[in-house]
């Protein structure tokens, strides 16, 4: 149990979920609460970092290892609440999945009777949808389980379908937040995306003369390197727009960069198999796809410093926020996504770069067309207007202290 500094407690939460590592947007987000709210003199708060998987590819998995773990948890949690008192108690509710719908069921019926509030922050989107497409004692159980909490937290307005479904006593729409990688974007980054805004202008509106050679094009793919998250349909994309490319005798050509990680040894081999032909048909212009493998977070913010567009084509079944296009907002980084649940709300209203899901037809054609679509002041300023930190954990504590009144 790690107990985070409070001076004067004033509101005890119990925070029963887990932290990186495994690193993704829900782990990352926890940490940040916990960072955040620790800090704050207003709130007292225990966590239980509540880890069943230990890496990437192990989550969602079915193991009886996972239970043990789940139930060590459980037993940690009462001994908190055993020892401190009244709290309210933090939870994010599973995806549709059922091991993690199994996690909940035990949870909610070991903990939720002790503790006097329930905090619900649903990071992932489905359980809603899902408990009211049919019927059945598994939907039932899933209801009775989540229903009636004190607090619902939801990452947009989208998102509130889903938690409608079990009958919260409030809901309050908090967007994500994530930490500047670019504070000095102004002076630094912002005279680089002008240049680059110049670069690609005076790549448009005329014909490749004779032994001229490319220019490229920089897009970068980033985050899981897996079939819903849209990597296949990037490399698709990114194939036919070339091609496209080379029958107007462009100047310039698309070059995608894939910066993840694999779910599965099965998963990698398709990936590899999808590049290799889409970089059979370059005729000697160069690799079209390259992959660049897992970065870590300086590797990171070079690629966004050095890409002209971020593409991320998801039609993730649990999709809620991607933290991925906020790191690409904070970059300034023109950004390409699909109109798939919530995932447009994170961009300015106005946004023209957005396709349907997994068409890599209209993904090309935005390729081909996002020179003349570059807004690299808007999204940045979105960012610092939208999902710092510093706004992200201020909403999280006003709506956990107005909860409590």
């Amino acid at each position: 149990m790690t107990q985070i500094r409070s001076s004067s407690p004033k509101r005890k939460i119990l925070v029963f979920a887990h932290v990186p590592p495994p690193h993704h947007g829900q782990s990352v987000m926890v940490q940040l609460l916990l960072d955040g709210l620790g800090a704050d003199p207003r709130f007292e708060i225990f966590h239980v970092n509540a880890k069943m998987s230990d890496n990437l590819e192990d989550i969602g998995s079915f193991r009886p290892q996972k239970f043990f773990r789940l139930f060590k948890c459980i037993l940690q949690a009462l001994g908190i609440r055993l020892r401190h008192g009244p709290m309210a108690f933090y939870y994010v509710p599973a995806s549709a999945k059922r091991s993690a719908i199994l996690r909940d069921w035990m949870v909610m019926g070991l903990c939720r009777p002790w503790f006097s509030e329930l905090i619900l922050h649903w990071h992932a989107y489905g359980l809603g949808e899902w408990v009211a497409a049919g019927r059945g004692w598994p939907r039932w159980l899933t209801q009775r389980a989540l229903r009636g909490a004190d607090l619902s937290l939801v990452l947009n307005n989208y998102n509130q379908g889903d938690a409608q479904v079990f009958e919260p006593k409030q809901i309050v729409v908090l967007p994500n937040g994530i930490a500047d990688s670019f504070p000095d974007y102004d002076q630094i980054l912002s005279p680089s995306r002008e240049a680059s805004t110049a670069r690609l202008a005076a790549l448009l509106g005329r014909k490749r003369s004779k032994n001229e050679p490319l220019g490229r094009v920089e897009f970068l793919f980033l985050g899981h390197l897996i079939k819903s998250k849209g990597v296949f349909v990037a490399i698709e994309a990114t194939k036919l727009a070339n091609v496209e490319l080379r029958t107007r005798n462009a100047t310039w050509r698309v070059h995608l960069s894939l910066a993840g990680s694999y779910a599965s040894e099965e998963e990698k081999e398709r990936v590899f198999q999808a590049i290799q032909k889409t970089n059979q048909a370059t005729e000697q212009e160069g690799l079209w796809v390259e992959l660049v493998g897992f970065l870590q977070s300086g590797q990171k913010k070079s690629a966004l410093e050095k890409a002209d567009c971020l593409v991320f084509p998801t039609f993730y079944e649990n999709e809620a926020q991607p933290l991925v296009l906020l790191e690409a907002m904070s970059a300034g980084l023109t950004v390409i996504t699909t109109s798939w649940r919530g995932v447009p709300e994170v961009l300015p209203v106005g946004s023209k770069l957005v396709v349907p899901p997994n068409s890599p037809g209209e993904l090309a054609a935005a390729m081909v067309t996002m020179p003349e679509n570059t807004g690299s002041s808007s999204l940045r300023r979105a960012y610092e207007n939208r999902f710092t930190t510093a706004h992200h954990v201020a909403a999280l504590a006003c709506a956990l202290a107005k909860a409590e009144n």
